[in-house]
């Protein structure tokens, strides 16, 4: 699994998100026209974590996950869920198996809010953790 993968499976797996989004979490690209809210989930880097004696074997991964919505505060709602509580409801602080792959910590790093208008305007939260992870 690529950490783009297991951050849309374990988004997947929260009710508080799927209520807001059903099964529209997407990774990389969202469609034109895309219904809102969704989420879209990018790598933005990627390292293995080494030691002396070589490979430490835990992937640490940038990942940025924004949050789409019509509103801004329906946006702020959505980035909400994704989050969660910072005890591991969300994303932030979670740990556990995530499909094939095995997640020892999601950190959160930065948020920041947008607006972009193009065919259509709408609003977005972004947020980048940093994932370690096995697979």
């Amino acid at each position: 699994m690529t950490v783009a993968e297991v951050v849309r499976t374990r988004l997947l797996s929260l009710s508080a998100v799927t209520a807001l989004v059903g099964q529209r979490v997407r990774t990389m690209v969202l469609a034109q026209n895309e219904t809102l809210p969704a989420i879209r989930v990018q790598r933005i880097s990627e390292t293995e974590a080494m030691h002396l004696r070589g490979s430490g074997g835990i992937q640490v991964a940038r990942v940025q996950v924004d949050s789409y919505a019509a509103s801004f505060a329906a946006a702020r709602t959505l980035d909400a869920a994704v989050h969660g509580d910072g005890a591991g409801s969300g994303l932030c602080g979670f740990t556990g198996a995530v499909g094939t792959a095995t997640v020892h910590a999601i950190l959160p790093m930065n948020v920041q809010d947008a607006y972009e208008k193009d065919e259509r305007e709408y609003y977005r939260v972004i947020r980048e953790y940093e994932v370690h992870f096995t697979t």
